[in-house]
């Protein structure tokens, strides 16, 4: 199965002018545009490529690695706030939506946020939320203390900054607890 905001490795299965279709092991086929293959790509050799959907929503592979992948929280800067929602650099051609229902505070153009990536159940189309606590949860912990975990920081409060645990939930490191300079966006070892 060709997986939609993920890295698969696919199979090279022929050339074409527009470029290469790659496909998986249950014939989905997807095109890898010609500006993103290599002269030493040949018929029947895997290449790791990200999925996504064009400005058309057809799936199309990249060579590009976008900074975060769905399922996965990241620090993003708006590129651009139009009246449907605000758009983020993630490394790819195409810029990733935030709609504006799935903005915690209004989003301005220049400005960093952490964001979680998912696929809209309505449109399948990958989109990003800044309501952060929506994807999150400490009703299972994955972790136990002593564990080493990894951090992103995503607010600041009076009592200190609030961060994701290894990308499932939410903790706390009180500001008498840090001794770095930490910010929004920070991601460190805990």
């Amino acid at each position: 199965m060709i997986h939609l905001g993920k890295t698969n490795t696919l199979t090279i299965l022929r050339s074409t002018p527009p470029g290469m279709f790659l496909g998986d092991d249950e014939n989905e086929v997807v095109l890898l545009p010609h500006k993103y293959v290599e002269p030493e790509f040949e018929i029947g050799q895997k290449i790791e490529v990200f999925v996504y959907r064009d400005s058309e929503d057809r799936l199309i592979a990249t060579r590009l690695k976008p900074y975060a992948e769905v399922n996965q929280f990241a620090f993003l800067n708006v590129s651009e706030v139009t009246k449907v929602g605000a758009f983020l650099d993630w490394g790819l051609e195409k810029d990733l939506f935030v709609p504006f229902k799935e903005q915690k505070h209004k989003m301005i153009e220049g400005y960093n946020y952490v964001v979680y990536i998912y696929i809209d159940d309505v449109t399948e189309r990958i989109v990003a939320s800044s309501k952060i606590n929506k994807f999150i949860s400490n009703e299972v912990l994955t972790v136990k203390q002593g564990d080493e975990v990894d951090l992103l920081v995503y607010n600041e409060t009076d009592l200190g900054f609030t961060c994701i645990i290894n990308g499932s939930h939410k903790g706390l490191i009180y500001h008498n607890d840090i001794f770095t300079d930490l910010a929004v966006g920070d991601q460190v070892k805990g």
